[in-house]
């Protein structure tokens, strides 16, 4: 209760003291300076094209013997990449033969080791059941 009190007092007080005018003030006016000398724009120049532009037998092409050339070197290019295709297939196909070998002979090596195995065991498996 105390603490309202005061607080009402110190708005009062302050309120009173105040200087506290609702009008907005007033703005300062700026004049922009005025220059001395006129503003000058420098010249606008018309936008230029190259030359070669305009020109209509200016052009970039390869004359037809380098083409001939090029589409040779491409064919001797095309039967090495096929030869080598071939070669890449017939060793796939060697490594893959070679590679089943060996898993036939590692499968026969493991089933006679299992075989003999089991006729190496001899249990009697049996059970005696009674009524006694």
């Amino acid at each position: 209760m105390m603490q309202k009190i005061l607080l009402s007092c110190m708005c009062t007080i302050s309120i009173t003291f105040a200087d506290v005018v609702a009008s907005p003030s007033p703005r300062p006016i700026i004049v922009p300076p005025v220059p001395t000398h006129p503003i000058v724009r420098p010249p606008e120049r018309p936008g230029t094209q190259p030359i070669f532009v305009l020109e209509d037998y200016n052009y970039y092409s390869n004359p037809v013997s380098s083409c001939d050339e090029y589409i040779r070197i491409i064919e001797q290019k095309d039967q090495i990449i096929d030869s080598l295709k071939k070669e890449v297939e017939s060793l796939k196909s060697k490594e893959q033969t070679k590679f089943q070998k060996s898993l036939k002979t590692e499968y026969e090596q493991e089933l006679k080791k299992f075989d003999e195995r089991k006729s190496g065991l001899k249990t009697k498996n049996s059970i005696d059941v009674s009524d006694k």
